[in-house]
């Protein structure tokens, strides 16, 4: 396994620890809810405690697995500074937990880099590359003198250490043969300690970085999109059906669209088209206006940016989710349902006009 970068300390572990621990609490409920739905029908009846319980742990375990997609992008960057594959959450029943889990791996690491500074692992290195350089500025004048020297014992002496110590880092930098006689092993040596000095060296900067670059950064939920949205494109989302829960979502906007406006003459771009017109209302076409004073130049713009979003939304989501057979990427599928959501807190929200 290889890394590129090392971050660590403080922050970072309790970002890995916290997703390691859900991922293994979902993995778990998600296994509790399918033994118990398997229970419930063994029989010729349905057992009722049994597919409550089933129907408990799903619910609690997609609950958590929400939490685990809001942290997501966090333990991602993480994964990302360390060269290792970002997590992706498919779906709550494809949660991996254990050596599964690229961030319980991460979790691993990092712990080892923090358990080999907290026993003083960077001094003994600093001091390590201190001796060898010390040797091999007296082996370029004298090399018998300088194996001679108490320098070059103590090299030999502090060797099964150090050695410990980088292999905490990363395995390869203990592929040195600590060949002092040799120069290309001299100098080996001398580049596994730089290297495993740089690694101390970037934790606590790294983890600075980190925490503010993830910390603060604002989360959407996807349970709180408008139920319209999420009651449609849940389920399928949970198991990483992206298109089909877009397809969904919008499929939905367009029904309730209809309930509200009466109308089941049109749909999809027309429908949104005729429901955000700020031409005045026919008999049997009412409008959605914005709330607001319909004089005031804010409402006008926002009346008109409506027709234009509501119609975008059906020609560049809808569309392309319909008719489209690749599955869509994750983070796009759910930028558009938020851009869905906005949409049906609009039809939602904003007062018919109809002909008096």
């Amino acid at each position: 396994m290889a890394y590129s970068r090392v971050v660590g300390r403080g922050w970072l572990i309790e970002q890995l620890l916290e997703f390691s621990m859900l991922s293994q609490q979902v993995s778990e409920l998600w296994q509790d809810s399918e033994h118990a739905e398997r229970d419930a029908h063994r029989r010729w009846r349905v057992d009722g405690a049994k597919a409550a319980q089933g129907k408990a742990s799903a619910a609690e375990a997609r609950a958590l697995f929400e939490e685990l997609r809001a942290r997501e992008p966090t333990v991602n960057a993480i994964l990302e500074v360390m060269g290792l594959p970002p997590v992706n959450l498919g779906g709550v029943e494809r949660v991996q937990c254990g050596f599964g889990d690229p961030s319980y791996l991460a979790l691993l690491y990092v712990k080892d880099i923090d358990d080999a500074r907290n026993k003083g692992g960077r001094s003994k290195l600093a001091d390590y590359l201190s001796l060898l350089d010390r040797c091999q500025r007296m082996a370029l004048k004298d090399a018998a003198a300088a194996r001679a020297d108490p320098v070059w014992a103590e090299l030999r002496h502090r060797e099964p250490e150090t050695k410990e110590i980088l292999s905490h880092l990363h395995g390869d930098l203990t592929d040195c043969d600590f060949d002092f006689d040799d120069a290309d092993g001299l100098i080996q040596v001398r580049d596994a300690l730089v290297q495993g000095l740089a690694i101390f060296d970037g934790l606590d900067e790294l983890n600075r970085e980190m925490s503010s670059r993830t910390s603060e950064s604002p989360v959407l939920a996807t349970d709180q999109l408008h139920p319209w949205i999420w009651d449609a494109a849940g389920a399928l989302c949970d198991i990483g059906a992206y298109r089909a829960a877009i397809q969904a979502a919008a499929t939905a906007v367009n029904g309730h669209a209809q309930e509200k406006l009466d109308r089941r003459d049109v749909a999809d771009v027309k429908l949104m088209q005729e429901a955000f017109s700020d031409d005045p209302p026919e008999r049997g076409k009412p409008r959605l206006r914005c709330p607001g004073d319909a004089a005031d130049s804010t409402v006008k713009s926002r009346q008109r940016g409506a027709l234009q979003y509501a119609a975008g939304c059906f020609l560049a989501i809808r569309n392309p989710a319909s008719h489209a057979h690749r599955e869509w990427d994750r983070q796009v599928a759910l930028e558009s349902l938020a851009s869905l959501s906005l949409l049906a807190r609009w039809i939602d929200d904003w007062e018919l006009d109809t002909v008096p």
